[in-house]
């Protein structure tokens, strides 16, 4: 039975001199990224990675672990192609999916005409892209850092990364294993945290994964699990949660992924509007809470979900904001 929502439960912690140090240290906003820094790996990957695609505005870009080649698409705002101002953004698709759904449902155009390069992609095996069906593995993350690299290369503007339900796997797993990627942050809709949530292994029997792995095994599941990746992230993430869940009977998914991300190496994340972990700088205060799972805070409105597109260049602006 879904757990009733009640008023936040979080419980917030003091955060010691040692973190705060460790902000000042490493502390980066996404707009410090200089081109230069990248300038040689960009050149190879000219080179070897990517190519022109077979219509306008889309590429084929090569996966160096599997060799496939994987089908990426670019949207622009209206007679805005050469603008190298406009931020991208690369969308990964949820469950099974492929590029197709974001055109479908105009998320894609949306996105473009609000002002940014929308880099969309078909994973390893799906829709016009190579290869076999990768279940956001290892391959499927190597094919997607490609196509970060892809975006970065037609920009020089750092990425932002936003995934859809069981995208957050590609979408974590690319960033904990590939940390230099010059991504902004990761924004996630409703992602799965683990095999309960995807594999059907716990008493709710969700997901789509059941008939492709047992729960029991893990050299599978090590490649599929966001909570494996998700606290090894260095870039800024947000979690963006309904009261209801697109396919899970409770929040606790977001409440273990943002609990494990603020215990980790990122140095903000947030829960739909609220911070959860802030390292701030000189004469700036620090935040870290913990969040119940009996107790879970209080999740963005149902009545907003269909909505919750038009918010998202109001939380991509906030990465970037000081």
């Amino acid at each position: 039975m879904k757990k009733a929502l009640l008023a936040s439960g979080a419980v917030a912690v003091t955060v010691t001199a040692l973190i705060l140090i460790t902000a000042l240290l490493f502390s980066i906003r996404p707009d410090d990224f200089n081109s230069n820094d990248l300038k040689t790996t960009n050149e190879e990957a000219v080179e070897k990675s990517w190519r022109a695609g077979p219509e306008a505005q889309t590429y084929l870009v090569t996966n160096q672990t599997s060799g496939s080649d994987l089908f990426v698409r670019v949207l622009y705002p209206e007679g805005r192609t050469d603008d190298k101002t406009l931020r991208p953004l690369v969308l990964v698709p949820g469950g099974s999916s492929d590029s197709r759904d974001f055109l479908k449902q105009k998320t894609a155009r949306f996105l473009a005409d609000a002002g940014y390069m929308v880099v969309l992609f078909d994973p390893e095996g799906r829709g016009q892209s190579e290869g076999e069906e990768d279940y956001n593995g290892f391959i499927g993350q190597d094919g997607l850092a490609e196509v970060i690299r892809l975006a970065w290369d037609i920009q020089e503007s750092p990425v932002t990364l936003i995934t859809f339900s069981f995208g957050v796997t590609l979408g974590s797993g690319v960033l904990a294993r590939y940390p230099d990627l010059p991504v902004s942050g990761l924004i996630d809709w409703e992602g799965p945290a683990d095999r309960n949530d995807t594999g059907g292994c716990d008493e709710y029997k969700t997901g789509h994964m059941a008939e492709v792995a047992t729960c029991f095994d893990e050299a599978f599941w090590e490649e599929r699990e966001a909570l494996n990746f998700i606290g090894k992230l260095q870039v800024f993430y947000i979690r963006l949660q309904t009261e209801k869940d697109h396919v899970q009977p409770d929040v606790l998914s977001a409440v273990r992924m943002v609990n494990v991300a603020a215990a980790g190496t990122s140095l903000r994340v947030q829960l739909n509007d609220e911070w959860i972990k802030f390292l701030g700088g000189p004469g700036m205060e620090s935040i870290y809470k913990i969040l119940s799972e009996e107790d879970p805070p209080r999740m963005l409105p149902n009545s907003i979900d269909g909505s919750l597109i038009k918010m998202l260049p109001d939380y991509i602006e906030s990465l970037f904001a000081g």
